[in-house]
């Protein structure tokens, strides 16, 4: 029997280096992805600089564009963090509607892919960097653009493409070789051609609003194109694009595109996509940019695959979420027992075959934040299922609500899982083994917190984030998954008024029982009689989360127990 134990220690810090992010009113601010480059932490989020930015209660006012209260005047700000989460720089990509839609990092660069529309301008710290030469057309007409900056957030490079709907979406670099990959859009019922670098790329119709996808080879030793690949995408409006592209250990390249609209094209393969929502291809390159292999991750379902890493023996995980099971060229791939879930899987990077996957499915939406691996390869994802709402795992045992750090080995083995009741789970990186940095929300009303992180909303009335560092394996939020168990709790939950039974392997007669809070303290206690039952009515506690330790020796682990 597999259960879930905890370990508590009240003088465990959960939270440290703790800041705080917020605007000065419930404005549009939204956080994108925190990322670890050499001794600092970045993050991105988006704003709509309608009102004040705060970082650690200090206005980031002057740091940001002209523009405040202009009409979907969006920020797109990029901050610098030393290692205890103290501000060192700050950035700001805005325009119209901006978004981003990738973010790259190598070496000592960031590269951020943002896409813009209605005016044709990009500014980076309140100065023009670009802009196209061509009005837009209508509302939807918009441009992805390529801006590189270094690890102190200067601007060393801008790139784009000045065509209609165009632009670039994501970059990794390989042995001698460079992949950039981006897509442009007929206006006409003309075959269209851009100009990437001096080398001219033709679409593959003629048909109008129809997209070209292209994926770029670029030898870095002569500096010029060797190849390109080019993917015919059936409707613009509902292409996405590269979601992560990376290179494999071999040199190979990845790419994981999300599209949607009908039909995604190869040459002579056609990938039927799902209606008009969202589907992923992932797609292997050779080291000199011609296409190995294309899976279509959608069968009769819709995927939100996200996440791309690939582990030091070259596997590849993939994280996202998925509604009504996951697909793999036609083929179920991952069936879910409730229509919407979190899927974590891992494909052999030579051949992108299946070698394990693992899921958390619910009722409901369910919420995915972020991935992060550790230099031992154990993964680390985040999602988020509603109170009051049915969850189930991929054994089909009840998952308890809030937000989950789930920890695994690169074999796919669940390890553990860290859990917090409130707010949705955003975005994390890694500092070391077990240790997490992470951005989440803390919530939208003064007063409220984060029950087991215990991070209060100071300001109320606003968006506020918090950037924290978490260790796992000081925090009394961590759960440890034992084969083991020499005592067992049931039922889990249980009525506040209720029955709570203790079986094991051995006798538990006589036995010393403690119940505490969150907080640690002793809230019932006493000896099991020999129905080793736990008449809970006798102690008048209320529904919440609790912890049981059965025996007397403290150094025995304390299970969650939650009363309802």
């Amino acid at each position: 029997m597999v259960s879930v134990t905890l370990s508590l220690t009240t003088k465990a810090q959960t939270v440290e280096n703790l800041t705080k992010i917020h605007s000065k009113s419930s404005t549009y601010l939204s956080p994108y992805k925190v990322v670890s480059l050499a001794d600092h932490v970045y993050t991105f989020m988006h704003f709509d600089n309608k009102d004040t930015l705060f970082i650690d209660g200090e206005s980031q006012t002057e740091f940001l564009s002209p523009g405040a209260g202009e009409s979907n005047h969006i920020e797109f700000v990029i901050s610098k963090f030393d290692l205890n989460h103290k501000l060192v720089n700050l950035g700001s990509i805005s325009g119209t509607r901006i978004l981003c839609k990738n973010i790259q990092v190598h070496q000592d660069k960031i590269y951020v892919f943002v896409n813009f529309s209605v005016n044709p301008s990009l500014k980076y710290n309140g100065a023009e960097i670009w802009k196209a030469t061509q009005n837009p057309n209508d509302w939807e007409d918009s441009w992805n653009v390529m801006v590189v900056l270094d690890e102190d957030l200067n601007l060393l490079d801008v790139k784009g493409i000045d065509h209609y709907n165009s632009g670039f979406d994501g970059i990794a670099f390989g042995d001698g070789r460079m992949y950039l990959s981006g897509y442009f859009t007929n206006i006409s019922d003309t075959k269209e051609t851009v100009e990437v670098d001096g080398y001219k790329l033709s679409s593959l119709t003629s048909e109008r609003n129809l997209g070209t996808s292209f994926m770029l080879t670029y030898d870095t030793q002569l500096g010029k194109i060797i190849h390109s690949e080019l993917f015919n995408v059936y409707y613009y409006g509902y292409y996405t694009g590269t979601q992560s592209l990376l290179v494999g250990l071999d040199g190979c390249a990845y790419q994981l595109i999300m599209s949607s609209g009908g039909v995604f094209t190869y040459q002579d393969l056609d990938f039927e996509l799902a209606g008009l929502w969202s589907a992923n291809v992932l797609i292997k390159y050779t080291l000199n940019g011609k296409v190995d292999k294309i899976v279509n991750l959608c069968k009769n379902n819709v995927t939100f695959i996200s996440e791309m890493h690939m582990t030091t023996t070259g596997d590849l995980l993939l994280y996202g979420e998925c509604w009504n099971g996951l697909g793999y060229n036609g083929v179920d791939l991952v069936k879910t027992h409730l229509p919407y879930a979190a899927v974590l899987f891992s494909l052999d990077g030579k051949d992108l075959s299946l070698k394990w996957y693992d899921y958390m499915a619910s009722e409901q939406k369910i919420w995915v934040g972020g991935i992060a691996t550790d230099k031992e390869d154990n993964i680390y994802i985040m999602n988020s299922n509603g109170i009051g709402l049915l969850a189930e795992d991929k054994e089909g045992k009840t998952l308890i609500s809030g937000n989950h750090i789930y920890k695994y080995n690169m074999d796919g083995k669940r390890l553990s899982d860290f859990r917090s009741q409130y707010g949705k789970p955003f975005f994390l990186s890694t500092k070391g083994v077990d240790t997490l940095i992470i951005m989440k929300g803390v919530g939208s009303i003064q007063g409220s917190f984060d029950s087991l992180l215990n991070i209060t909303n100071n300001y109320g009335n606003t968006k506020e984030f918090a950037l924290f560092q978490l260790i796992l394996n000081k925090t009394s939020g961590f759960i440890e998954i034992e084969k083991n168990e020499k005592d067992r709790i049931y039922p889990n939950p249980v009525h506040k008024d209720g029955l709570l039974t203790i079986s094991g392997d051995h006798s538990s007669v006589d036995k010393a029982f403690v119940i505490s809070d969150r907080m640690g303290r002793t809230v019932a206690s006493g000896k099991l009689d020999d129905t080793a039952q736990i008449c809970l009515s006798s102690y008048n506690l209320n529904s919440g989360i609790y912890f049981i330790r059965i025996g007397k020796d403290d150094s025995i682990p304390m299970k969650m127990l939650i009363l309802e």
